[in-house]
């Protein structure tokens, strides 16, 4: 089992709906293939080939019967690790986590349990989207073979491509009632710019260092 966490503070967007993508594509063989016409991605929103466990599968049933899905099966959650239950703390279960803020016990977790967790952060995975893929490949035991199917899957996850499927111009989130267009912004780094004054930007790095001191962890964009 994949599990996929993400941080969102407020409506701050971390590149989840990427990795929705990203992570599917990997996970599935025809996704480095040159046949689009299995690509699911055409079809469906990335939200729809990532369940939430707390939205869509605990909500209305507190043990689900997960046997109907195929394995490895993937879902994502805004779970807290401290919350997450013990059955998936200690099982074969791998979690990916992205940030673009990352203050939370995750990263301390993923630097003891490297095998367990996979730490991302967005602006490495736009800075080098492939070194990065072929990490997140390697820790989910999908390596890639040919340097073909690195481009393939970066292809076929684009922000572009993605932007303008037919599939993702229209319709909701059938879940949380949000218009699938709104998943998809600049996905640029450094948009921060565009909304905060240079007074909010040193405050916000004065607090981000007294948070990351001594963590290990450094958050310069």
């Amino acid at each position: 089992m994949v599990l996929f966490r993400s941080l969102q503070l407020g409506r701050l967007l971390t590149g989840t709906t990427w990795l929705k993508a990203i992570i599917p594509t990997i996970m599935n063989p025809m996704g480095r293939m040159n046949d689009d016409n299995n690509d699911p991605l055409l079809k469906r929103h990335p939200n729809e080939l990532m369940p939430s466990l707390e939205v869509q599968l605990f909500k209305e049933n507190p043990n689900p019967d997960l046997s109907y899905m195929p394995s490895p099966r993937i879902f994502r959650t805004h779970v807290p690790y401290p919350m997450l239950p013990e059955s998936v703390k200690n099982s074969a279960c791998k979690i990916v986590y992205i940030t673009r803020d990352p203050k939370d016990i995750y990263w301390k977790e993923s630097t003891k349990r490297p095998e367990k967790i996979l730490f991302l952060r967005y602006e490495d995975m736009k800075k080098d989207p492939k070194g990065q893929l072929r990490r997140l490949a390697c820790f989910l035991g999908r390596p890639f073979e040919k340097e073909e199917e690195v481009d393939k899957v970066l292809w076929r996850c684009s922000l572009e491509r993605l932007k303008n499927l037919e599939v993702n111009q229209h319709g909701a989130d059938p879940w949380l009632g949000f218009e699938y267009k709104f998943y998809f912004r600049r996905g640029s780094v450094g948009d921060w710019k565009n909304n905060m004054s240079n007074e909010m930007k040193e405050k916000l790095d004065h607090i981000t260092a007294m948070e990351f001191e001594g963590s290990g962890l450094g958050f310069g964009h």
